[in-house]
């Protein structure tokens, strides 16, 4: 298990909130925000459509960890300081354990525990 609060971030956004790579790895800080007196996200999916997503606290958690105190930039970032790209995304979940018994071979998109 990482210690790195960006990993957990990742794993948070991709698992709790269902985005793709390239949404959770391009959302700024400056798209979170605040709508009805809940936290929420503001991602851009695929074709360029705009969503405002609410954040369950332990995302919100997972969030504030990884940006700590930064008022502008990235929220994921790599070991470098830069913005996480989906191949520095897809490496740090590689990194992470697989669950025991489930039957997984390697690669989080070819994990048999997600199929039906």
């Amino acid at each position: 298990m990482s210690t790195n609060p960006n990993d957990f971030a990742l794993v948070a956004l991709l698992g709790l909130l269902g985005l793709r790579i390239f949404e959770a790895c391009g959302a700024s800080i400056a798209d979170l925000g605040e709508e009805h007196g809940h936290r929420v996200l503001r991602v851009r999916g695929k074709g360029g459509k705009v969503v405002l997503v609410p954040l369950p606290p332990a995302v919100a958690r997972a969030i504030d960890r990884a940006v700590d105190d930064r008022a502008t930039g990235p929220i994921l970032r790599n070991t470098l300081g830069g913005r996480m790209d989906r191949h520095a995304a897809i490496r740090r979940l590689k990194t992470w354990p697989k669950p025991e018994g489930s039957g997984c071979r390697g690669g989080i998109p070819t994990c048999c525990a997600t199929r039906s």
